[in-house]
């Protein structure tokens, strides 16, 4: 705040947000459907400018549950990483 500039997170950073998003959602929302759709639109925010995050968003959105969605995750940082 002092500078009025901030650094950008690293992918990493973003996806551990990501999955760290998803634990507090299921604390919050015990239904996991609903936990999931919540964690799928914030996803959609945090994907946006990131390689491949189209392909990944289009892909979340057809996940049907949690260990899908982080199995996905982690599949996309393995492979934008590589």
């Amino acid at each position: 705040l002092l500078t009025g500039a901030y650094a950008q997170p690293s992918l990493a950073e973003k996806l551990a947000f990501v999955r760290e998003h998803l634990v507090l959602e299921l604390e919050i929302t015990p239904q996991a459907h609903k936990a999931l759709g919540r964690a799928k639109g914030l996803v959609g925010q945090i994907t946006k400018g990131m390689p491949q995050g189209s392909l990944l968003r289009n892909r979340l959105n057809e996940v049907k549950s949690l260990d899908d969605f982080t199995r996905l995750v982690g599949n996309y940082q393995a492979a934008v990483a590589a």
